[in-house]
Order: structure tokens, then sequence, then C-alpha cells
């Protein structure tokens, strides 16, 4: 089954038409037509190919293709290594419902030694106006002059660990950050979150401006913001983080009635800065937690998710791109391998993913899947044992045409080669660039989340390394492609835009995925897998695939 990408026509989750065929209203870098051309020049040594052959030249890439790789580099860049530039914050809402216990805060009355005084928010509709300010008053009488009110001298049952916020916090944003607590064990990390001071903003308290979270050593980690429900206007948090910005806007007129009672919630890793603009009209309560590194994950996939998509900073460029009329405009794939490990070739691995993700995993999972695209997470067959037995057969071959070239042509490339000087025959580079085309850059995905195979018995004769010369190989392996899709069904893909680059072979994300014996193999055997080795192994990465449809059918969700 092969999976390309599709005109303007009905899309199916089986086809896609390459977004790669010529079309006639895209311009060539070059100004003429992209098609193959040769070197045939009577100066120099030969009078045929000036010594050079005839190799075809590399295609441009239209300028609309160059426009795309150009936005999906930006993109790529996000993600490279993890880069926490893409997930420095996050935020949510944990809906109030008419069953919702209140949120009560109890503080010392400064007037009044010995005496707390008592709140609910959101607080009650019924309350008079004058009760309502009255209550204000109390908690701003009790702040310091800059609206700041010490944890010691008030207390919340608002509890942030139960309330699941922690959880998404450790997944998103945790994964890949860079402390000295539990360097060597980072998988036993976790979030605990202290409460430092009550935030009472107001038209007439100061703007909050702090240039940097926490500070950078031991265990600490960032900052967690709580807005508690109640009527104001202004006040919107704004996370800085270089040349990024981040805002999130809780007043009254950024939401209906509705969420109101809705408790807004922000996190931050602790090398940003953050200010929280002035406040028109009412007052905003914001409960604030220092976030520290702690020994110790999927609430972000759940019916109800309490995080809110739209606050990832990687969100809105993504949104931004595929509005765009002319971005994939024949529709296509995007792929990304997977960041961390997941042991996906074990059985469980079905039932945990994709709420199992973490750290840009996740949120590149979810910024599609929120826009509305759809998003899978499968395996995608790891061919570098084939790829190699191909190039070291090539190298073999390379050699002996041009050792004695007058002799030996491959036939493969013989319209490659001068036929007065024999010159031309392609290097390791070009041969590779060559085969890629050819294939139109297949990627073999697995139709679901497969635990560890073993085949059944191989024969050796299409294993052999040399067996009939390059002239034969593409043959050959097609043969054993067959033999290999039926142990571990897969589906081509051709052509998917990838935004980074396959694990390299000791990196945990990949796994094991397949393991065949091979019959009647002789100690001198050359196999792919080396000489006389009577067992291949065949690894599987877990990937996450984000179907794009035609401009036409791309309706993107609204933000949430």
């Amino acid at each position: 089954m092969s999976h390309s990408d599709t005109d303007d026509q009905p899309e199916s989750d089986d086809h896609l038409e390459s977004d790669d065929q010529s079309e006639s209203d895209d311009q060539d870098t070059t100004g003429q037509v992209s098609k193959l051309s040769f070197v045939d020049s009577e100066d120099g040594p030969c009078s045929e190919c000036d010594g050079k052959g005839k190799k075809p030249r590399k295609e441009k890439k239209s300028l609309r293709r160059l426009a795309e790789d150009g936005l999906l580099k930006g993109i790529s860049e996000s993600v490279a290594g993890d880069s926490s530039a893409s997930r420095y914050c996050c935020g949510g809402i944990l809906p109030g419902t008419p069953k919702s216990e209140p949120t009560t805060l109890r503080w010392d009355d400064p007037s009044e030694e010995g005496i707390s005084r008592k709140c609910h928010f959101p607080m009650d509709s019924d309350l008079a106006a004058n009760r309502v300010v009255t209550i204000v008053n109390g908690i701003c009488k009790a702040s310091d002059k800059n609206g700041n009110l010490d944890a010691k001298n008030f207390s919340t049952n608002f509890d942030p660990h139960g309330n699941g916020i922690l959880d998404i916090i450790s997944q998103l944003l945790l994964p890949g950050f860079q402390a000295q607590k539990l360097k060597e064990r980072p998988e036993h990390r976790g979030i605990k979150a202290t409460l430092t001071n009550l935030q009472v903003c107001s038209a007439e308290t100061p703007p909050v401006y702090i240039t940097r979270a926490v500070s950078p050593p031991k265990s600490e980690f960032g900052k967690l913001v709580i807005c508690l429900p109640h009527s104001h206007e202004g006040g919107k948090l704004e996370i800085l983080r270089s040349s990024r910005s981040t805002i999130f806007d809780w007043s009254d007129s950024s939401s209906d009635a509705r969420k109101k009672n809705n408790i807004k919630w922000a996190a931050f890793i602790g090398d940003c800065e953050f200010r929280i603009h002035p406040i028109r009209e009412g007052q905003q309560f914001n409960l604030v937690y220092t976030l520290s590194l702690t020994k110790s994950i999927g609430r972000t996939l759940d019916a109800r998710p309490i995080i809110e998509v739209a606050s990832l900073p990687f969100y809105q460029a993504i949104r931004e791109i595929l509005e765009q009329p002319g971005f994939m405009r024949r529709g296509g794939t995007i792929g990304f391998y997977c960041c961390y490990g997941y042991n996906h070739t074990k059985e469980q691995a079905k039932r945990l993913l994709p709420h199992g993700l973490k750290g840009i995993d996740m949120v590149l999972y979810q910024t599609f899947h929120n826009l509305g695209m759809k998003v899978e997470v499968l395996p995608l067959f790891n061919t570098t044992p084939l790829d190699a037995a191909d190039e070291a057969l090539f190298e073999m071959e390379a050699k002996i045409c041009m050792d004695d070239p007058e002799n030996h042509i491959a036939i493969d490339f013989d319209n490659w080669q001068c036929t007065k000087c024999q010159e031309g025959y392609p290097t390791l580079e070009e041969y590779r660039e060559y085969t890629k085309n050819q294939g139109n850059q297949i990627s073999r995905v697995g139709n679901e989340l497969y635990s560890f195979q073993i085949g059944e018995k191989k024969d050796k004769d299409y294993r052999l390394h040399g067996c009939g010369g390059i002239d034969n190989r593409e043959w050959q392996r097609k043969l054993v492609e067959e033999g290999l899709r039926e142990d571990w069904p897969w589906a081509e893909y051709k052509n998917v835009r990838w935004l980074n680059q396959p694990p390299g072979e000791n990196e945990e994300n990949r796994d094991l995925a397949l393991l065949n014996l091979i019959e009647d193999v002789d100690p001198e055997d050359k196999l792919y897998h080396g000489v006389g080795e009577e067992i291949e192994t065949f690894d599987s990465n877990l990937v996450i695939l984000a179907h794009i449809p035609v401009p036409s059918k791309r309706k993107l969700k609204e933000e949430k």
C-alpha cells in the first residue's frame, strides 16, 4: 500500500499524491526545465565529456518547494535536540461547575492581632457589593504596597498536585530540563510546588515585572501562577524567553460568563522573565508557587484536558504555517522522530501511547491534533542493514569499474559514463542521492504498534552480499523486503517531510523490532549482517505522522 499526496481530489488515508511532482505554475530556480541534461564538451582531455563523464545534473527545487522547506526548517530548528524554545511554558483552565468546591482563602488580619479572615473564590453572587468591597480591602490591607501577601500569613485549600497540573508540567516541560539534581537518573525526576505568595493586582498596585522566575542553581525549576476566579479587566500575564513571548489573558473580556468561575493557570521554566500588565478594573488574585525538582505521567490527552494547547509557544507557529494556502497545497505528511524512548515494541505500548508521550513529542502531537489534523504514532521500519549492504556492493563494483573501465561498465550507470573514455562513474555520495531520488524517499511505516517479532526462518540465498552483482541488487532487495513485510506489515509513504533526523544507533528512541533466523549458513558466507551470521535483526523508530489535507479541506479548529 503506497501513501503519497493528493491533488484537489477527495483525500484517502491510504493514498497521498507526491508533493514533489512538477507543477506548471512553479518557476524553476535555474530558469530552465528541471530535467536531466548531460555534460558533453568538445574541449579538454576527452572530446566527448572533458573527462567528466555524463553524470546527470542535479534537479533544482521549485520556488514553492524552497519556500515550504524554509517554513519547515524553522519548525525543525525549534524541535532540534528537544529544544525548550518550543515549550518553555504552558497553561490551561480548571473548569468550574455548580458542584465544584470553592477555593478558600484564610489570612491574618493585620489590624487585629490573633484574628484571621476567610473568603471563597468565586465570591458568592448573592453577596452585597459593599461586602465584596470589604473582603477585597481586607486582603489588600494584609498585603504589602506591591500587592504581595507572604505564604506564612495566609493559607488556601487549593492543591495543584491533586488537580493534575503538576502531571502536565512534568509531561511537557520537565523532559530534557538541564539541572544537577538527579542528573544521572532524569527519569526519576518529579515536580513539587511550594506556595510562596498571593499576588494582589489592582489599579492601585504597580505592574509586576520579574526578570527571572527563579534562581538557576540546585533543584529550582520554574514558577506556577494560579489565577483565582474574580472579576477584573486587564492584568495579562506575559512570559518572555529570549526573543519569544507568550501571553495569557485571564480578564473577563477574554471569555464568556460561563467561564468566569474557572481557575486559570500558567507554568514556565526558571530562565523566563514574566510581567503582569496593569489592571484596568477590579482585582486579580494570583497564587504563586515555586516549582522544584524532586524524586518521584498522561493527563494531557484526557477527554476533559485542563491544558490549553494554544498556550504552547509551538502552537501558533504551526497554525500560521497551515493557514497559508500555498503551503503543501497538494496535501502530504509531516513526520517527526520521537525524541524519547517508550519501549514501543513492548506489548503495553498500545495501551500507553499516545497518552504517555512527553516533552517535545507530546507538544508536537497535541499541536497537530488540536488543529484538527489526523495524527498517528506508529513504528517506522529501519532498513539501514539493507542500505548498508547496497552501498558496500556499490563500492565493490565501483572499484572494479574504475580499475578496468574499458571492460567493466555497470548496467545501472552505463548512461553516466562517457562511451569514449569511460569516465563518469558516480561517487558514493552521488549514488546515495541517486537511490534516494529513485526510491522517492519511501518510508516503511507499520500499520499499528507491533510488539517484538520473530519471523519465519529465511533462505540464505537472497541474503548473500554479492549475489548477482549490483545489476541484480534491485531485484534481490525487492524479494528480501517482500519477506520482511510478511513478518512486519508496513505501508509505504512517499516523500514524508521530516522535521528532524533519525536517531543514532545507540540512542534510546529506537527498539529491536524483528529477528530472523537464516538457514544453512556456512562460516564463510558473506551476508548482510556479517560473515557467517545466522541471525538478522531490524530496528524500528517511533514516529509521529501528521497528515495535512489540501488547503480547501484544512479546517483548523478554533483555539482552545
